[in-house]
């Protein structure tokens, strides 16, 4: 066992029996063939020839021995016990395989076979039936659909790809997790190519039984693994898998690749695994939140992984270059630029040291230019000059290893900068023998990236979890309410809506629910008559806006159900004649309550505030910019409910428009504190209101000393 100390025995309990498909002490492969090329032989080939010391004992009717290996027609003929069963047959036979191989007393079970609830139809309950036998033992399972399990130091794996094939990495740090076997063999062979090393390594297809949270937590404790990578097409039970995050993610990092964005995106993930892929910003802003991070794409993904396997986390976001070739670093300051890295911002005395250190060739600038000339000697100055200066956070040395001057004593000299304690990540220019030196040194530690935008995307991600780790204790204040709510009343709001029939609040009701959470709201009554609504347009104060108030409407304005700018009773009355007028020719059969007379609020900013109870995350809130920026832009953010003050302003300030939000073009900034205010206020209505399905305020006007929702729609359930 690898299980670190101090877990709890009910962890340990679930947890030691999922170290059961890494390090089994007895193995059944179910559906062996004698072909070579059939899945069922090759599982068997890697099992045998990978170096696994347990028990094997291959289950067919087709041979009485394979690979040397004794052969048993069914599990129940296995004379020892099994922990592990691999199925390699038909789906249609797999409630009789797992029904017997419970009987026997099968600890375990990883379904590679496809035909289950990707293909759809009645595979669906096949693989429900099959979940439920299983559960009925005792027993987990990996798959359906799959290629099963790699263990580094074990050496055990279940896959059907050959060693002729596919390279198996040394055992090492990283552990990657994924919902695609394609995308776990191109992460181990990238693995086995730089001779970084992997701790384990789970493809588990449909995720019937064991998923993310499950391995999240077990790799948690495992001691072998530094550094999680994960693979994911659609999330299941997403606050189970945020749980087991948080509970892993402070100690340990998690790298994420989250596919299913785009509507073909999302039906590919679907008939790929059987699931649906949920909205690709909720899961993302979500992952952020709990301190994932977040990759676009494979590359980004085991880069990322790598360098946080190897080395430690930068303090900050300056970065110290130097080359023998200019070229590359050029590409690397662009992009440094374009994600807020600081370049060359070592001391006065650092550059004297270095001027005075170097021959005359080297350049000292922002970034230092060793030139082709360079020897291992000069890049041992460089480096260690940069590395002790206060100003510099991180090493990214760049080397054109083709420049015969650059000698192999490079391969000694940069892996003894690690005493620093500072990171490094390497970039070279390709190359043959390029690349067999950059495996040398990152098998000694130092990853390395064959572009400068790759290292700079790293570097960044880095930097990024190194600020949320520096904010993880403001994260969990959750300041006690500013306000008592009068929870039988907002309850009552939305109880009697819902024994109506009504799927929607009407504005009015709305702005009281939001009102009685302290969420602050443009003054507004309901009137049921033209004179009740020039009256209450008096008492109120002009000028006004006048809206329909219809459960059978929810977009106003479509029907000339709004008028704005009244400034006295004559245009009240003639507004409300008017809207009365637009709504019978337009939606005759529309029921009306009545017409809300509402102050108009100043101009201001306008934003949208928002909340949607998201299928797998539960209540989530949403901020972005108002206006054409919302079906335009798209520019807007969410969290997992509830959320801090914290979060609330780290949202704000992550939106692509937030430069708006701090003054444009000579307006002066807006209350951050008023908008987060209004969002956590959201978030802890949302938690408390388990009927409200949707929430918009929208829009809401942001102002130097304030803000004021002007409308709000809600959604029940």
């Amino acid at each position: 066992m690898m299980i670190m100390k101090g877990a709890s025995e009910d962890s340990m309990s679930g947890l030691s029996q999922l170290e059961l498909f890494f390090r089994p002490r007895s193995v059944a492969v179910i559906g062996v063939s004698a072909t070579r090329g059939k899945i069922g032989h090759e599982i068997l080939r890697s099992i045998v020839e990978g170096g696994y010391r347990g028990k094997i004992y291959p289950v067919t009717i087709s041979a009485k021995e394979i690979l040397g290996l004794q052969c048993y027609e069914t599990v129940s003929q296995i004379p020892g016990p099994v922990d592990l069963a691999v199925y390699a047959l038909p789906s249609s036979l797999a409630p009789q395989i797992i029904e017997e191989c419970g009987r026997k007393g099968v600890k375990n079970v990883i379904i590679v076979s496809g035909g289950f609830k990707e293909v759809g139809g009645s595979n669906v309950d096949l693989e429900t039936e099959v979940v439920n036998i299983a559960r009925r033992y005792g027993m987990r399972i990996i798959g359906p659909n799959c290629i099963g399990v790699f263990d580094g130091e074990s050496r055990f794996d279940t896959f059907f790809q050959s060693r002729e094939r596919m390279v198996r990495p040394p055992h090492g740090p990283v552990s990657f997790i994924t919902q695609s076997g394609t995308y776990g063999v191109a992460f181990l062979e990238e693995a086995a190519e730089d001779g970084v090393g992997i701790s384990k390594m789970v493809s588990f297809g449909n995720k019937a039984d064991v998923d993310e949270a499950d391995l999240i937590r077990y790799l948690g404790m495992d001691e072998d693994t530094r550094v999680i990578a994960i693979y994911m097409e659609a999330v299941v039970n997403g606050r189970r898998f945020i749980k087991a995050v948080s509970e892993v993610s402070a100690k340990k990092p998690i790298v994420i690749l989250k596919s299913g964005r785009t509507s073909l995106g999302v039906k590919a993930a679907k008939s790929h695994t059987g699931w649906l892929a949920g909205s690709y910003q909720v899961a993302k802003s979500v992952f952020k939140q709990a301190g994932i991070v977040v990759a676009e794409d494979f590359e980004e993904l085991y880069d990322t992984a790598k360098a946080l396997a190897l080395q430690p986390l930068p303090r900050g976001r300056r970065v110290g270059m130097l080359t023998n070739g200019a070229g590359m670093t050029v590409s690397a300051c662009d992009a440094a630029e374009q994600r807020g890295i600081l370049v060359g911002t070592y001391s006065e005395e650092t550059r004297k040291k270095l001027e005075d250190a170097l021959p005359k060739f080297a350049l000292v600038r922002e970034v230092v230019d060793l030139t082709g000339s360079a020897t291992s000697k000069e890049y041992k100055i460089t480096m260690e000059a940069l590395l002790s200066d206060d100003g510099i956070d991180l090493l990214m040395p760049f080397f054109v290893f083709q420049d015969t001057p650059l000698d192999e004593g490079i391969i000694d000299v940069l892996p003894e900068m690690q005493r620093y304690g500072k990171p490094i990540l390497g970039v070279y220019s390709r190359g043959i023998y390029g690349r067999e030196v950059a495996k040398k040194l990152q098998m000694r530690g130092i990853p390395f990236y064959r572009s400068p935008e790759r290292a700079i995307s790293v570097a960044s991600y880095m930097m990024w979890l190194s600020e949320y780790r520096a904010t993880i204790d403001k994260r969990a204040i959750i300041k006690a309410p500013e306000i008592q709510v009068d929870a039988g009343k907002t309850h009552e709001v939305v109880k009697s809506a819902l024994s109506e029939g009504r799927r929607a609040l009407l504005e009015h009701e709305g702005k009281e629910l939001l009102k009685s959470y302290g969420i602050p709201v443009a003054e507004s009554k309901l009137s049921r008559s033209e004179s009740e609504a020039a009256d209450l347009a008096d008492s109120i104060g002009y000028p006004v806006v006048l809206k329909i108030v219809s459960p059978d409407i929810i977009h106003k304005s479509d029907v000339g159900g709004v008028i704005v700018g009244l400034k006295d009773r004559d245009e009240v009355r003639k507004a409300y004649r008017s809207i009365l007028e637009n709504v019978k020719k337009r939606t005759p059969e529309a029921k009306v309550v009545g017409i809300l007379v509402q102050r108009m609020a100043p101009q201001g900013l306008e934003v949208i505030v928002g909340g949607v109870r998201d299928e797998e995350f539960g209540p989530v809130v949403m901020f972005g910019l108002g206006g054409i920026f919302v079906e335009l832009m798209r520019d807007v953010t969410f969290r997992k409910s509830p959320i801090t003050e914290f979060e609330a302003l780290e949202m704000i300030r992550e939106i692509r428009g937030y430069q708006a939000l701090r003054g444009f073009r000579g307006q002066p900034p807006v209350s951050e504190k008023s908008l987060a205010r209004i969002l956590t206020r959201l978030s802890d209505l949302l938690m408390e209101q388990p009927s409200i399905k949707e929430i918009d305020l929208n829009p809401v006007f942001a102002y130097p000393d304030g803000a004021i929702v002007a409308d709000v729609r809600v959604l029940l359930e």
